[in-house]
C-alpha cells in the first residue's frame, strides 16, 4: 500500500536520488548559515496547546449538528496541515496589524514600566513636593510615557477579546508554500505568476539574520531552490525568534514531515491526521501511541512537555552533524 501511496518525488532519507552539485548563489552564501541535511531529532515548536486542539474538536462537532459551515477554516483562509500537506498562509495585513499593535502595546508598556518606576522612586524622594503636588506636576509625562502603549494594548486587546472574530480576523488572498508529503514536491505561490514546484530534495536550507526595529538579532529559515532564485521564508506557524536554535527545530520539523521513511511528527497539530499516513499509522498501531495523547493531555502535563521540548530545542545539536546530502550532489 505504502509504494503506491506516495508519489515518485516523495521524499526519503534512505533513498535520496543523486543530483547535480550547484554552487550557492552569491546572495546565498552570505546567509549566516546553511544547515545540514538528515539525522533529525524529533522536535516540535510547541504552538497549540490541548486545550486549543479540544476548542477545535468542540467547535467541528458543533458545525456538525447545526450542518453550518466554519468560516474561519483552514480552506478559507488558505492554510492547511494535515498527513498530506503542511500549507502556510498569512492573515489579512488588517489582521496582522492589530494584532502587531496588540503585541507592541504590551512589550512597549513593560519596558517602559520597567525604565520609569525606578526613575519615579528616585524623583520622590528627592523632591521637595507632598505626592499630590508632585503628581499633578509629573502626570502629563508619566501618561505620555506608559500610558499611550497601555491605551494601545488595551484599545487591541479588547478587539481581539471581546469583538466577534468576524470584525477582525480575516483571511489574506492566497497561500504563501506548501510541502506536499504524499507527492515530495514544495509549491511557492507566487502572486499573477504560476506556482514554483519542485521536488523538496533540490531545496537547501539557509537561516537568515535580521535586525528588528529594536535592535535585537532575529532569525528565520530559509528553503532556497539549489538550481534557480526561488526561496520562501519556511518558519511557518512558528513565530520569528531569537534564537537561531528555533530555526533548526523547524528544518528538523520539515525534513520529518516529508520524510516517508518515519511517521509524522508526534505534534499537537497533526494527532487527528496520524491514522490516514500509511507509515504514520503501521507505526502507531505498532507502539500502541494513543491516538487522543495530545488532545487529552491536562494543562499540568501539557506545561511539562512544552517546557522540556522548549529545553531540547536550544540544545538541538544540528550543526555537528554530517550532512546526508552532500553525497548525492555530483560534480560534473
Amino acid at each position: 500500500m505504502t509504494e503506491h501511496y506516495y508519489g515518485k518525488q516523495a521524499y526519503n532519507s534512505q533513498a535520496i536520488p543523486d543530483q547535480r552539485y550547484q554552487t550557492p548563489s552569491f546572495g546565498r552564501s552570505l546567509a549566516k548559515l546553511q544547515l545540514p541535511w538528515g539525522n533529525t531529532q524529533e522536535v516540535f515548536y510547541p504552538n497549540i496547546p490541548p486545550q486549543g486542539l479540544r476548542a477545535e474538536e468542540k467547535g467541528q462537532q458543533d458545525d456538525q449538528k447545526k450542518g453550518r459551515k466554519n468560516p474561519f477554516s483552514g480552506e478559507n483562509f488558505h492554510f492547511r496541515y494535515d498527513h498530506e500537506v503542511y500549507r502556510f498562509a498569512k492573515a489579512a495585513l488588517f489582521t496582522r496589524i492589530i494584532a502587531f499593535l496588540r503585541v507592541f502595546g504590551f512589550v512597549t508598556m513593560c519596558g517602559y514600566g520597567v525604565i520609569i518606576i525606578p526613575i519615579i522612586l528616585i524623583d520622590l524622594c528627592t523632591t521637595d513636593l507632598l505626592f499630590l503636588a508632585w503628581f499633578f506636576d509629573r502626570w502629563l509625562l508619566i501618561f505620555s510615557i506608559v500610558g499611550t502603549p497601555v491605551v494601545i494594548w488595551l484599545l487591541f486587546y479588547g478587539i481581539m477579546r471581546f469583538l466577534p472574530p468576524s470584525w477582525w480576523l480575516r483571511p489574506s488572498k492566497g497561500s504563501r508554500w506548501e510541502l506536499n508529503r504524499k507527492t515530495g514536491l514544495v509549491t511557492i505561490y507566487q502572486r499573477r505568476q504560476q506556482p514554483f514546484i519542485a521536488p523538496f530534495y533540490e531545496f537547501d536550507p539557509y537561516v537568515n539574520m535580521t535586525a528588528d526595529r529594536s535592535g535585537f538579532t532575529t532569525y528565520t529559515l530559509h528553503l532556497a531552490h539549489r538550481y534557480s532564485s526561488q526561496s520562501f521564508n519556511a518558519m511557518g506557524f512558528v513565530p520569528m525568534g531569537y534564537a537561531e536554535q528555533t530555526c533548526f527545530a523547524q528544518w528538523d520539523f520539515l525534513q520529518n514531515f516529508m520524510d516517508t521513511s518515519r511517521p509524522l511528527p508526534d505534534a499537537p497539530e497533526w494527532e487527528a491526521s496520524r491514522p490516514l499516513d500509511p507509515v504514520t499509522a503501521a507505526y502507531d498501531q505498532q507502539t500502541g501511541r494513543n491516538p487522543r495523547y495530545w488532545i487529552d493531555m491536562d494543562e499540568t502535563t501539557w506545561k511539562q512537555v512544552s517546557q522540556a521540548m522548549r529545553d531540547k530545542i536550544l540544545i538541538i545539536d544540528t550543526m555537528t552533524r554530517l550532512d546526508i546530502m552532500e553525497s548525492h550532489l555530483l560534480k560534473q
